[in-house]
């Protein structure tokens, strides 16, 4: 066996203004918004400029005309609470206030159906 040593020089390229870049990918999605009200998912896995990227994604909604909120989504983190997730999105700087949208926090599920088991062999 033959070992070899290996650099890897990685480039840099951080965006000079996160918010407009949110705004500039949904405008060439060419989305259809409907009206009423959209969830924006907030997590808790180290996503680089979370609050600023959040606020983007609610304004651009707001001047398409829809009703954005923020719904955090991380699974059992935090004690699986909402309260909990709230926290961490909020510790995060995605607050109600920063991002002048509601945040519903809920462990509430709905039933959408199941699917039938084999019986035990």
């Amino acid at each position: 066996m033959q070992l070899y040593k290996v650099h890897q020089k990685r480039v840099s390229k951080p965006l000079v203004d996160v918010a407009a870049e949110v705004a500039r990918s949904l405008d060439a999605a060419d989305l259809r918004i409907p009206n009423g009200e959209i969830a924006i998912t907030a997590g808790s896995r180290g996503i680089a400029n979370i609050d600023v990227i959040t606020r983007a994604a609610g304004d651009w909604l707001k001047a398409q005309g829809a009703s954005p909120f923020i719904v955090p989504a991380m699974g059992s983190d935090n004690g699986a609470t909402a309260q909990g997730q709230r926290n961490m999105i909020e510790s995060l700087g995605v607050t109600e206030q920063a991002m002048g949208m509601e945040i519903r926090s809920s462990m509430d599920v709905v039933k959408l159906g199941s699917v039938a088991t084999r019986a035990a062999r």
